[in-house]
């Protein structure tokens, strides 16, 4: 796989480029989508399902950000995000404040909603739950606990 933001027959002279513009607005990405046979049926039909897929990034110059969106299927996945990893914002994303986490990745949404877990529950699968909220409720069952202390 090869990836290019700029790709030209000839190269490009150095004076000629805008490096404002290519430290402040050059961003790239993929999407990696997986399915397997019991999904698709075949190879073909999932390149079929991967070619109607669509992928549109546009740059929203006012707030200084790129609004992504992918559609697969009935699914869709959108997000913002700055144009750059070394962007003061980008950079905020391993600190645990979530004012930075909302710079870094303003929103982010799968089929319109909050692709995460609920602050305080840390995993839900088909047959447990395990978080700090002091309620965690399960195919029927219920484990009420201190809030704030850890429970599975």
């Amino acid at each position: 796989m090869s990836i290019f933001n700029l790709r030209r027959e000839q190269p490009v002279a150095l004076r000629s480029l805008d490096f404002r513009a290519i430290t402040t607005r050059t961003y790239g990405g993929l999407v990696l989508e997986m399915g397997d046979a019991q999904q698709h049926g075949s190879f073909e039909a999932f390149a079929r399902h991967i070619r109607a897929a669509e992928l549109k990034a546009v740059w929203n110059e006012g707030k200084r950000q790129l609004d992504v969106a992918y559609r697969s299927g009935g699914d869709s996945w959108r997000r913002a995000s700055p144009p750059t990893s070394s962007s003061p914002a980008t950079s905020a994303i391993s600190r645990s404040s979530p004012a930075h986490q909302e710079r870094a990745i303003p929103y982010r949404r799968l089929n319109g909603a909050w692709p995460y877990l609920p602050a305080g529950l840390e995993r839900d699968t088909s047959w447990a739950q395990q978080g700090t909220t002091g309620r965690l409720e399960k195919n029927g069952a219920v484990l009420v606990t201190e809030r704030g202390s850890k429970a599975y």
